[in-house]
């Protein structure tokens, strides 16, 4: 027999914890900031133990909360995913996406609604996973990420980026480039869960850059918090190409140096094994021409540091 778990109070602490707000919790949940207090109160009651800090007038999550709030968002996708069949409108067909969150937020949903001009008859249902084997082998239609461990599904290659060295444009003084860059700048880290993954310590060992402890520096476990970490000029990140596409177009980052190599990455999906619905055949088909017109409209410096 299951324990009693108060889901309300759950999903307003989820929420509250993901945007550090409160105000905003209310509005994505229709509640009011009153009642997300009163629930995140239940929970602390409810654990004995307190899940926000106040610093400076700023809400932070305590170390305990943020340790368990990846796997509470993973939950809540779960059951979402879980529960979309059961609401289908009648007539209507769809498509389960399952990508990171920082692929799902900044290349995925900012191209989805030429998708939807293109099938309106399709929904799509995109859901976040943190862990590379969080998909399990028949949860979703389509997975984009960057393994070939296919989980019991069919491979194929997507795409290609390139991983170069980013900053905000206020944070390279004036003559700083290419490999003082690397000496001086404060460093942001991606960390990911893929030991084979870029890290600054390894991109500083291939470039000899003795006496920096590449340690040190803001972290952050999700690329699209790492992005805009540097767009608000907290210092220099290994950028990613696909996600940094639009950052780079409104000058919001650009690259240290056109002089530093780039490292190549790899996309790939992931699609149940037998023959396809038309629903997902139209997506798939639909993000390989997205591919095609994103390579053939990259950015020149991009461009430059891909052959590098």
């Amino acid at each position: 027999m299951r324990s009693y778990l108060p889901l309300n109070s759950l999903r307003a602490f989820e929420s509250a914890a993901r945007h550090l707000s409160f105000a905003k919790a209310a509005k994505e949940l229709c509640v009011t900031p009153t009642a997300i207090s009163h629930h995140v109160r239940i929970l602390e009651e409810f654990l004995e133990a307190s899940l926000f800090e106040r610093h400076n007038g700023k809400l932070q999550l305590t170390a305990a909360a943020a340790a368990v709030l990846d796997d509470l968002s993973e939950g809540f996708n779960r059951l979402e995913c879980a529960m979309a069949p059961l609401k289908r409108r009648p007539g209507r067909r769809k498509v389960t996406v399952a990508a990171s969150p920082s692929v799902a937020s900044l290349w995925l949903v900012p191209k989805l609604q030429r998708f939807f001009t293109l099938a309106p008859d399709v929904d799509v249902s995109v859901t976040t996973v943190i862990s590379p084997g969080g998909y399990g082998p028949g949860n979703y239609d389509v997975v984009i990420c960057n393994s070939r461990d296919s989980n019991g599904r069919r491979a194929e290659y997507l795409m290609e980026e390139q991983i170069f060295p980013i900053c905000a444009p206020a944070v390279m003084p004036h003559g700083l480039d290419g490999e003082a860059a690397l000496r001086q700048l404060p460093l942001i880290h991606d960390d990911k869960l893929h030991e084979c993954y870029p890290t600054w310590a390894r991109y500083l060992q291939e470039y000899r850059i003795a006496g920096r402890d590449a340690e040190f520096g803001l972290r952050f476990n999700q690329s699209s918090l790492a992005v805009a970490a540097a767009e608000e000029g907290h210092g220099m990140l290994l950028g990613r190409s696909r996600l940094i596409g639009r950052a780079l177009a409104r000058r919001k980052v650009r690259p240290v140096s056109d002089q530093l190599k780039a490292i190549t990455w790899h996309y790939y999906l992931l699609c149940q094994s037998g023959s396809s619905s038309r629903p997902v055949q139209l997506f798939v088909d639909w993000l390989r021409t997205e591919v095609e017109a994103e390579d053939v409209n990259r950015a020149p410096t991009e461009g430059a540091l891909a052959s590098a």
